[in-house]
Formats: C-alpha cells, structure tokens, sequence
C-alpha cells in the first residue's frame, strides 16, 4: 500500500515564513478573544478558537478544498446505551450531547466531490484521509487525557492505510502533537513483534490486530490567549509551523502568500455566487412589491378621477334643479296673478309645468357653463317683472310660491 499524499519534507523556516505564518493566523485568535465569551474551565469556547485556526489553515488550499473538517466518530457506547433500558437517571439525561468531540481534518483530492451532509465515514470511503485529530480539554492532565485520542486515532490510522494521522490535544496553553501510522495488519501465522520494539522511525507496538508507529511526539508551552511574559510566546512560531506541516506536508513554504491570496480569492468568488441568486430574488421581490404599489396608487387615483366629478355633476344638478324651480314657481305665480279671470290662465300654467319639468333641465344639462349666468339672468327678468306690478301683486307671488 502507497501513500496518496507526498510524505512531509524537512524545510528550514524562515523568519519571512514564520512572520507571515503568525500574522495570518493572528486575526481569529484576536477575532475569538474579543467576540467570544471564553469564562475559565470551560471547554466549548475553546473548541470555537480551535476551529477557527483550522479554518484559517484550511483558506491556504482553498481553490482545491483538499482540506475539511470534520467531527470526530461517535462513541460506540452511546449506541449500546440507547438499545438498553432506561432507568429514571438515564430518562433525566438522556437530551444531554453524547459522543466524543474530537475535530478531525481530513484531506481529500481534488478530484472528489462529498455529497451534501456528508459524514465522516462516508468521506474516508470517498478517499479521503484523516490528516489530523483535534482534542480539546478545558485543562490538560496528560496522563489522563491522552487515551482517548490515541485510541481515536488508531482507528482512522486503520482506515488511512499507510497515511499518517496526527493527534493533536490541548487546552490552548499546553499543545501535545504526535503521530501514528499503521505499518501492517498482524498475520496470525507471524511471531508478533516484541511490545515496544524501537526503532529509528518511532515507537512500535500492537493494538487491535494491528501494527502501528508512534513518532512524532512534541509538546509547546504558548497560551495563545494570554501572554503576561514574553518567554511564553517563544512557542508559538513553532507550534504553528508544525502545525503547518501535519496539515500541508511536502508543501513549498515559500507559496504560502500566493497560496493565501487564492484562497481568498476563491473564497469572495463563491461567497459573492451565494449571495447572488439571494439578492436577485431580494431585488426581484422588492420591484414586483413597488409595481404593485405603483398600480394601487394609480388604480386609486383614477377611481377617484371618476367619482368626482360625477359627485360634482350630482351635486350642481340638484343645485340647478332648485333654482329652476324658483325662477319658473315665481313666473307661474305672476301668470295667475296677472290672469287669474281668464281660460288663458290654464294654457300658461300647463305651458310653464312643461317648460320646468321637461325642456329646462335638459337646457342646463347642455350647457353647464352657462347656467350661472342664465339662471341670474332669469331671477333678475322676473323681478323686474314682478317690480311693474303693483305691491299687492307681488305679496301674492310671494305667497303662492310659499304655498307650493
């Protein structure tokens, strides 16, 4: 079995790498220590400051996405605990989180697609490789917390076949790297090698029908939150390189500006072809909400267009109506006064009912801008007609308009 990756190479870093290196992972650490509620003791902040480096790291191969991250393998217990019965203890608890939470970084070619809602499984089954294995502790005791990562990591040394997988555990103050590799599956047939056989590579031993190597092992005293004294920070150029290395091995350390600037180049071309169909659909439903209001104010501008002047024209009809009445009763009043002892009377109050009800109001509906004046015209006639009678006559032209 080969490896699919290029082993790691030693390369002499240089300040300018170096530099570099803790000015581009500088940003989440400050980002986490100002934003982030990180209180004493407590192991969930810390894993947020975790994943932030890693999702740094993993910006410098981002065009390709050779880098994921994934968490870690459930706890085969908590299956087993599930299928048994509950006790009134285990009903109490059983909403609380369950599994291990250990990050695993995993890196897969290129040329591989993981499905949406891929697992961890499922992308080892795809050909990708477990690069690194992350515990976080809210504070470390070595002797104690070292067994469940290691085991961890031997079982994702089984599924890389010949690729390396580094346990990382720390509380970030006291960061403990080391490697393990699988060398052979055990032959029944073979004598076994003698436990804690050491050679020149590492220390081999046998777990689980398996042959492994432990190498590797290093350990870095930085706090990256809280740095009182300078000596403490000495570590943290290191432990970042050799983080690098663990994460990019055989990469050319002299790339890694380049590297960064694609990262986030392809970085802001995918974030800006998320945002696209999201905003278009923003934009398109605001302009649909705008033609919308657009066309209720015109429909409503329009109806009241309508309205009005039919209400204008009701009104100044009923208004014209009552004055004709006025006129032609006062005219009607006259009539009779003037021959009220002769057959011609009835002829004149039939032809005056005819004028009032039937020719004038259409007259006036014909010419609306004329019956101002007409029907002031008419008043001013009667009244001067009126005015040649005689004072007794006028009283009774009066009075009989009262009277109808």
């Amino acid at each position: 079995m080969t490896s699919r990756f290029p082993p790691p190479t030693s390369q002499k870093l240089d300040v300018a790498f170096l530099t570099f290196l803790i000015k581009f992972l500088s940003k989440p650490i400050v980002l986490f220590d100002n934003l982030v509620l990180h209180p004493a003791g407590r192991e969930r902040p810390l894993y947020l400051l975790i994943y932030s480096v890693l999702s740094r790291l993993a910006l410098l191969n981002f065009g390709q996405r050779s880098l994921v991250i994934s968490e870690g393998p459930d706890d085969p217990w908590v299956h087993l605990n599930q299928e048994a019965p509950e006790d009134e203890q285990q009903q109490e608890s059983r909403n609380v989180e369950h599994g291990r939470s250990e990050f695993v970084v995993l890196r897969v070619p290129p040329q591989v697609r993981l499905p949406e809602g891929y697992n961890l499984v499922e992308a080892l089954q795809r050909g990708g490789k477990a690069v690194m294995l992350v515990k976080v502790k809210s504070e470390v005791t070595f002797k104690n917390d070292i067994w469940q990562p290691l085991a961890t990591a031997l079982e994702l040394a089984i599924q890389n076949e010949t690729d390396p997988v580094t346990l990382l555990l720390t509380d970030a103050s006291s960061w403990y790297f080391a490697t393990v590799q699988l060398v052979q599956k055990i032959d029944n047939k073979r004598p076994p090698l003698p436990k804690g056989n050491s050679q020149a590579h590492g220390y081999h031993f046998q777990a689980c029908g398996h042959e492994f190597c432990l190498f590797d092992w290093v350990e870095f005293k930085c706090k990256l939150l809280y740095i009182p004294w300078r000596s403490t920070s000495s570590d943290v150029p290191e432990m970042f390189a050799h983080m690098y290395n663990v994460l990019y091995p055989g990469e050319d350390i002299t790339q890694v500006a380049d590297r960064a600037k694609l990262g986030r180049e392809t970085l802001r071309a995918l974030a800006v072809k998320w945002a696209k169909p999201v905003i278009t659909d923003m934009v398109t439903s605001q302009n649909v909400k705008d033609l919308i209001t657009k066309e209720q104010v015109q429909q409503a501008s329009e109806d009241g267009a309508d309205v009005q002047p039919g209400m204008e024209a009701g009104g100044h009809r009923e208004e014209d109506l009552a004055s004709i009445r006025e006129v032609w009763l006062m005219i009607v009043a006259g009539f009779i006064f003037t021959y009220r002892n002769s057959w011609r009377m009835m002829w004149a109050v039939s032809f005056c009912v005819v004028i009032t009800v039937v020719i004038l109001p259409g007259v006036i509906a014909l010419l609306p801008t004329r019956r101002a004046a007409y029907l002031d015209g008419a008043l001013d006639r009667v009244a001067d007609y009126v005015s040649h009678r005689s004072r007794s006559r006028r009283r009774l032209a009066v009075a009989a308009l009262a009277a109808v």
